[in-house]
């Protein structure tokens, strides 16, 4: 009989509670799921671990998301991340243009970009689309 490798997922979010339910139905589905809640704690977290999909929220106190993103893709450009929003726009107007550009140019850089609130049937069909 193969064994199927159990796919690891790193949940990022300074929402303690949508990490903890986003860990609970991954780990129901087959998925092994960790959670970091701040930016700092994602890094240390995947740099010790091969995870299959980061899910990155991109606002938190301290490092934000677009800090964690960059650092991914600059360690693994392969590495699968899955941005989680409730920003309603990515481009904020009132920032000058050049830091606009460089926010976009570092978000063209994830896989997918989900807005919150989100269905969670939504999103584990993304995360089984991005996984295969």
């Amino acid at each position: 009989m193969i064994q199927k490798k159990i796919k690891s997922i790193l949940i990022i979010d300074d929402d303690i509670e949508l990490c903890e339910e986003i860990s609970e139905i991954l780990t129901d589905e087959g998925y092994k799921a960790d959670t970091a809640n701040n930016g700092s704690e994602g890094i240390i977290k995947f740099n010790e671990t091969d995870y299959s999909l980061i899910i990155l929220d991109l606002k938190m106190p301290g490092m934000n998301g677009l800090e964690v993103l960059k650092h991914i893709k600059k360690h693994d450009k392969s590495k699968k991340v899955l941005i989680i929003t409730a920003r309603t726009k990515l481009n904020i107007p009132e920032l000058d243009a050049k830091k606009n550009k460089f926010e976009d140019n570092i978000l063209k850089s994830a896989d997918r970009i989900i807005q919150k609130p989100f269905k969670i049937i939504n999103l584990l069909s993304i995360i089984e689309r991005l996984l295969n």
